[in-house]
């Protein structure tokens, strides 16, 4: 059987790519989490144990450092829009730990939940980069699979709610308030609306 290491952070993408990867692609999961400094870490790591237990055979949790030189307000309590969550190429950093991990358990691949929306505001989700890093990931027997780089978010909400993926199920809040989604940022706003489309498709 396939064996695959997936970047799970306990939000809503890797939570459908988990279920995606475990009823389509039919591949040995191991989740990997990283502790980063992100204010939502608790809650989010809660969520992430709770998905690879449902979805994988392991989940490894690493703590790195934060990213402090960032410019961006991601460490920040509050933000009004997306293109003020960038962290400084975030996602080539977590490929380099997962392509480790996946050496030393003799996964074939690495999946992250990379989606269209974000390649003008953040470079390391676009098509170019999944490609470029796949090339150099192969040169460690490992390629960098990322199946949702064409799909947009409503697309992939369709496709969460098609599957059936609780949404109570995930976390998609970065700045929760006294552990629970703050209920108004950009994030908790998508994900209501996305509960909307669930509960009228499943209920």
């Amino acid at each position: 059987m396939k064996k695959t290491v997936v970047l799970n952070s306990g939000g809503f993408d890797s939570t459908v790519l988990l279920k995606y990867l475990k009823d389509d692609y039919r591949a040995e999961l191991h989740s990997l989490y990283f502790h980063y400094g992100q204010l939502n870490d608790s809650l989010a790591s809660e969520f992430a144990v709770k998905n690879a237990e449902k979805y994988c055979n392991s989940h490894t949790e690493i703590t790195i450092p934060k990213i402090a030189w960032t410019k961006s307000a991601y460490y920040s309590d509050s933000y009004e829009s997306f293109d003020e969550r960038y962290l400084e190429a975030r996602n080539l950093i977590f490929a380099s730990y997962a392509v480790s991990l996946a050496q030393s358990i003799g996964a074939d691949s690495v999946a992250m939940a990379l989606i269209k929306d974000g390649v003008d505001i953040y470079p390391d989700t676009s098509r170019r980069f999944a490609k470029k890093l796949d090339r150099l990931c192969r040169e460690f027997g490992v390629s960098f699979k990322t199946p949702f780089i064409d799909i947009y978010k409503d697309d992939l909400f369709n496709a969460a709610a098609a599957f059936k993926v609780d949404p109570d199920s995930f976390l998609s809040c970065d700045v929760p308030v006294n552990g629970k989604p703050c209920g108004e940022c950009p994030d908790c706003e998508a994900i209501n609306d996305y509960r909307e489309l669930y509960n009228f498709l499943n209920k």
